[in-house]
């Protein structure tokens, strides 16, 4: 073998090397690029970012193209290092083992989890760079029909299996992409860009993550004595659920009215309380204890039975705990 052949080689291997790793990396890349950016980079008519939006608006083209791309590179990487084994009269034994010990492993840090960790965090910047020669491996494969067919098999398969690749950013996502835009223009801090996502994370509560379970609260039977009263006041509890004879909970009652009036007959001072489930979620909760003006409600099971009370406080305890330093 010459030396110019050599050269070719060796230069084919690095070249399947670097495509795979920027067609691995641009996979990562998509995935995590900025969709905010993106619509308003496509907005103002830049070509790569509308490149790029085009591909993401149909996820089974971008996914054929880069998974071709990365194939495609990698066996020429493959068949022009076993071009150069053949021609340095390596055994097959012997190739076995340099390709299983060797190239492997290098060839998977290198051109697989290497580039996927930098697009991860480079993403933004490097997929824009990548657009035009993407787009053109994009044309290169749906000329030889290779890649509509793929996209066409993944669509088929997608269909068999009730899955959908088309769908759409969900608007956490796109709240976190604007979060993220916000932090990067300078408007908002990271804190409190922190405090936001905490205040959206607030849905993935449920009341009974939140709720004072029923055993540990202090309650007030109608048929209290003075002791009795007096004891809700000194507790450290500012309105206590008012139970009947039979230990139904009839109402809330504040304990300011009992201070106020502590010969009046208890229902006097009862007010009616909300009902929540366990499981209802944490925001919805609190959005409705305050459109009904109340700070505590009964959380009953499905046997109207108290498990538990819950106030707005312990509603908005997960956001107050991510604000305190």
């Amino acid at each position: 073998m010459t030396p110019l052949e050599w050269t070719l080689l060796f230069g084919a291997a690095v070249a399947g090397t670097v495509l795979s790793a920027l067609f691995s990396g641009m996979e990562t890349g998509l995935y995590t690029l900025n969709r905010v950016r993106l619509e308003l980079r496509a907005g103002e008519h830049d070509r790569p970012a509308q490149i790029l939006a085009n591909l993401l608006a149909r996820p089974q083209r971008m996914l054929a193209v880069v998974l071709l791309g990365t194939n495609a590179a990698n066996q020429l990487a493959a068949w022009s290092i076993a071009a150069m084994l053949h021609a340095a009269e390596v055994g097959p034994v012997a190739s076995i083992i340099i390709d299983t010990a060797i190239l492997v492993p290098i060839l998977l840090v290198v051109a697989e989890v290497l580039p996927k960790d930098l697009f991860r965090a480079h993403g933004d910047v490097w997929c824009y760079r990548l657009a035009r020669p993407l787009h053109a491996a994009d044309l290169a494969f749906r000329w030889v029909l290779v890649g509509p067919l793929t996209e066409w098999f993944g669509s088929g398969v997608s269909t068999l299996v009730g899955g959908d690749a088309s769908q759409d950013q969900t608007a956490r996502q796109r709240m976190s992409d604007l979060l993220k835009e916000g932090i990067g223009a300078g408007v908002l801090t990271a804190s409190q860009t922190n405090l936001l996502d905490r205040a959206m994370q607030l849905r993935e509560h449920s009341v009974s993550d939140v709720m004072v379970p029923w055993d540990t609260v202090h309650t007030i039977s109608v048929d209290a004595t003075r002791e009795q009263r007096q004891a809700a006041s000194d507790s450290r509890w500012s309105r206590l659920p008012l139970l009947d004879c039979s230990r139904k909970v009839l109402g809330i009652i504040s304990v300011l009215d009992l201070d106020a009036q502590p010969d009046a007959a208890m229902t006097t001072h009862s007010q009616a309380a909300m009902k929540l489930r366990p499981d209802d979620r944490a925001d919805v909760s609190l959005r409705t204890l305050k459109a009904h003006h109340a700070t505590i409600a009964i959380v009953e099971d499905d046997q109207s039975r108290p498990v538990g009370i819950v106030t707005v406080k312990d509603l908005i305890a997960p956001l107050l705990a991510a604000a305190t330093p």
